[in-house]
């Protein structure tokens, strides 16, 4: 990432001179592609905002222009770092929540995925078969195009969600029930791109869900719910099929007009993305997601090794970017690779991404189209989790025993997570337990008190870069 400010690859934004199409994708990821344990990580006690190093970054979103925004980063094994800042609806002036939904966009292409593969190595598809197998007649020259092909965006046919027909009918009625058939009508109108090529178009997975219905004999909500949202537990994602969102949620605001003033765009119909972006979530639940994706923990090796292996999409999605099967993948961000998606439909933008090298999970979601805006946040995010943070802080010796009178000098060593290691002694905190009995200057010199009583004790605390150790001191 040359200059992560600018070029950040993971939202994009395909607009039309009234509408901001509900598309798109960004790698993966999974920008913040962060651990999670479960979607209960993230509770009412986790969101300690005041204490986030992160809030500046996100307090700056909302104060450039989103009404609210949230992020969650967590290291596995860790809880997770919640921050929050804003509005969650302008009108009430409700603040923004952390267990609250949003739509997410093209992340729901990261469940498709996942299902087409579940069922391939289930034995009930292969993803090298035609579309026209499964589906005759949808598409011209069906035959020559694979569901492979409809996965990674080199089926070269064109995206429906660019069409200026199909923009023009969504910008008169953005609660139009569209028929999944009608979408991939639009992307027909036109001669197909050249196969084999990058090209990212919401149509490849208009039809995989069709295909997902058709292979798996039931809708395609219920089985994005029953091999992915039950097996883990995630409480606040659904597949939308109704305009109104259930639940606690932030509303999305967009200004569709162009002019400066932004709107409440929350109710619209998710049947205008469907199977390419209509899901709802939150961040306990996408952290949760982000960590199963990036680990491939649904599906068996050879479908994970199917899933993980690349296109180049450098040509649409920014220099270092690749794309697998409904995953992007940057290799060099300031915290290493990351894989993942980015989410973007009116009123909504949502990143997800998980770091391999760091098992850390990230997702950041703004409650409004400003691409510019979540660019920044990411770029800011990233370049600060690359400082190295403190792991582990030790001293030696772990324990003293000195006569009255007698001094010590500490050593203090502060393991960093870039796998260095740094002398922390001279910069660290102390604190005794018993200063009438041990006391310790700002360089680690124990002293102990001349008319200090043989068998007395104290403990010395020390802190460094937020971590602490503890050692013990005796009179002899």
């Amino acid at each position: 990432m040359e200059d992560i400010l600018k070029e950040a690859p993971f939202t994009r934004l395909v607009r039309s001179k009234i509408f901001v199409i509900p598309v798109i994708l960004s790698v993966a990821t999974s920008i913040f592609p962060i651990q999670f344990a479960t979607a209960a990580s993230v509770s009412a006690q986790t969101q300690v905002v005041q204490s986030s190093p992160y809030q500046q970054i996100l307090d700056d979103v909302v104060t450039k222009g989103s009404p609210g925004a949230m992020m969650l980063v967590q290291k596995h094994g860790e809880k997770p770092v919640v921050t929050v800042s804003g509005l969650a609806d302008t009108s009430s002036n409700d603040s923004m929540d952390a267990m609250m939904q949003f739509r997410v966009g093209s992340v729901t292409k990261t469940f498709v995925a996942t299902t087409v593969l579940q069922l391939e190595q289930e034995g009930k598809l292969n993803i090298e078969d035609s579309v026209e197998k499964y589906l005759p007649g949808l598409i011209p020259d069906g035959q020559n195009v694979t569901l492979h092909q409809l996965l990674n965006h080199t089926s070269g046919l064109n995206d429906y969600a660019t069409d200026p027909q199909f923009l023009g009918m969504l910008a008169l009625d953005m609660k139009r029930d569209w028929k999944p058939q009608e979408l991939v009508a639009f992307a027909t109108q036109k001669t197909s791109l050249p196969k084999g090529q990058f090209y990212y178009s919401n149509t490849n997975y208009i039809i995989l869900g069709l295909i997902v219905e058709k292979v798996d004999g039931m809708p395609l909500d219920t089985s994005i719910k029953n091999r992915i949202i039950k097996p883990l537990k995630l409480k606040k994602t659904y597949l939308a099929t109704e305009e109104n969102l259930e639940g606690t949620y932030a509303h999305g605001y967009m200004d569709i007009n162009m002019d400066g003033q932004v709107e409440d765009i929350t109710s619209i119909s998710p049947s205008s993305a469907w199977a390419a972006g209509a899901l709802v979530s939150n961040m306990g639940d996408l952290a949760t997601w982000a960590k199963a994706l990036g680990t491939g923990k649904l599906l068996n090796d050879i479908e994970r090794k199917k899933m993980m292996t690349y296109v180049d999409a450098s040509s649409i999605l920014g220099t270092g970017v690749q794309y697998g099967l409904g995953i992007g993948c940057y290799k060099s961000t300031p915290i290493g690779k990351l894989l993942g998606h980015s989410g973007n439909v009116p009123g909504y933008l949502t990143e997800i991404a998980y770091s391999p090298d760091k098992d850390l999970s990230i997702v950041l979601m703004i409650n409004t189209n400003r691409n510019d805006l979540i660019k920044e946040a990411e770029g800011k995010l990233l370049a600060q989790l690359a400082i190295p943070t403190v792991e582990e802080l030790k001293a030696k010796p772990t324990s003293i025993s000195l006569s009255a009178g007698a001094t010590k000098k500490l050593k203090v060593t502060a393991k960093l997570s870039n796998h260095s290691s740094s002398d922390v002694t001279s910069t660290s905190t102390y604190v005794s337990s018993d200063p009438e009995v041990v006391t310790v200057d700002q360089n680690g010199l124990i002293t102990v008190s001349s008319d200090a009583k043989r068998g007395k004790t104290a403990k010395i605390t020390i802190t460094y870069g937020g971590r602490t150790c503890k050692i013990g001191v005796r009179v002899k």
